[in-house]
């Protein structure tokens, strides 16, 4: 899906949801971030990059 923000995306107030328990809670910039670069790591160990 694609998704159009307008303005600042960090700065508005967002919420996410939980892929386990599908409760509710604040959006955590951070926490993408970090899973982000975990995947990403995960994904260069495994292509030997």
């Amino acid at each position: 899906a694609l998704h159009v923000y307008g303005g600042d995306f960090f700065a508005t107030p967002r919420s996410e949801f939980d892929p386990d328990t599908f409760a509710e809670r604040p959006f955590d910039a951070e926490r993408v971030k970090r899973l982000f670069r975990e995947a990403n790591a995960r994904v260069q160990a495994a292509s030997g990059v």
